[in-house]
Order: C-alpha cells, then structure tokens, then sequence
C-alpha cells in the first residue's frame, strides 16, 4: 500500500522516475501599500493599507522526491508555527506556506512561486 502512495504523491506533484525538478519553498507575508498621501505641512499623515507579499526561496535547483518530502515538512512546521503568533504579529494577512516544483528548465521558479502563494493568500483570505 506504502508504494502505491508513493506512486501516487511522486506523480501528482511532478515527480516520474528519477526525474529532478526545482523545489521552491513559498510563503505570503504582510506588506503595505500608500492609500493615500497625507499632507505633512499640516501634521496629516500618509494612510496604508496591508497588501499581501509573496517570498520564495529555493530549497534545490535540482532535488528528487525525498528532498520534496523534506521541504514539505519544513514548511508545514513554519506554517504552524505562524499560525500560533500572537494576533498582534500575524497581521491581517494569511500566512501560507507551500512547497512548489517546477521543471529545472524553467526561466524564473521564484516568480511563478510568488504568483501562485499570493493567489492561494487572497484566496484565502476571500474565504
């Protein structure tokens, strides 16, 4: 049953045989945004609004299905651990943490990654 799970999980994120991929870890962060300037003359300040950040690191230009296993376990303890901040220290943000893989021949893995965690953060935070 083990093996065809992991069959099953190498196929499903990328992984045949002893392919290697580009493993990029992903996670969304709080940033802000100028809503609106205030006029400094007259003591008004500058109005922000939080925007959601997408970060990526890459974990291996060139890993197999355990390293993905690795970066997977990495990410899921930084994801609970973000989940178990303070209120004041998460923000207004979701913090998602994922793990992406991406062909070794693809131009920009950190863009893409970026991408995609930010759409996952809004989609979340829509819910």
């Amino acid at each position: 049953m083990k093996s065809q799970t992991t069959h099953t999980a190498k196929s499903r994120f990328g992984f045949k045989g002893a392919d290697e991929l580009t493993i990029v870890v992903a996670w969304s962060d709080e940033g802000s945004e100028l809503e609106r300037e205030g006029r400094i003359d007259i003591g008004e300040h500058h109005k922000w609004r939080p925007i959601i950040v997408g970060k990526a690191a890459v974990w291996l230009r060139r890993g197999k299905f355990d390293d993905f296993l690795k970066a997977q376990a990495h990410a899921e303890k930084e994801e609970t651990r973000a989940a178990n901040e303070p209120a004041w220290a998460r923000g207004n943000v979701p913090r998602i943490w994922r793990v992406f893989t991406y062909p070794t021949s693809e131009k920009d893995p950190l863009g893409k990654a970026r991408k995609e965690i930010v759409k996952l953060a809004e989609h979340e935070r829509a819910r």
